[in-house]
């Protein structure tokens, strides 16, 4: 599925880094404006569950893996397109540096760690669902304008 990358997603999961873990993971982002050229309202929806795993080879080194399911759906003026399947699978090692259990902290303990992965083009391309148009549709408008 075409569409912004899942890898952002496990951002937060690096917290995670010294378990092994299964996890379901969701996601929901709009975008919703007026396109003045078209005369209509542009909308996207981007609905995205992912499957994420994690294993530890080490107390230092975690590989996690992702396998993400989309539903795009897109409408301008009369045009609606939806789309859904399979995203682009990644895998993420992240290694930690340097970690710590510092006192000052109430005895707890902090990373420091740097993160690299890969995702796999495994996702279907669809040309006509593209949201990086709607960049240039956004903009500043009188309050008094419905939408």
């Amino acid at each position: 599925m075409c569409g912004c990358s899942s890898m952002g997603g496990l951002n937060n999961l690096s917290s995670y880094a010294t378990n092994n873990f299964i996890v379901f993971k969701s996601a929901y982002n709009a975008f919703h404006t007026f396109s003045e050229t078209e005369g209509s309202l542009v909308t996207s929806d981007m609905y995205t569950l992912d499957l994420v795993g994690g294993y530890s080879l080490n107390d230092r080194l975690h590989l996690s893996g992702y396998i993400p399911f989309k539903v795009n759906n897109y409408s301008s003026g009369e045009t609606e397109t939806k789309i859904r399947g399979l995203g682009d699978i990644g895998i993420v090692a992240n290694y930690i540096l340097f970690k710590s259990n510092d006192t000052i902290l109430g005895n707890q303990q902090y990373n420091f760690s740097v993160k690299g992965g890969i995702e796999f083009p495994t996702g279907k391309f669809n040309k006509n669902f593209r949201t990086d148009h709607l960049l240039s549709l956004i903009h500043i408008s009188e309050p008094t304008r419905p939408y």
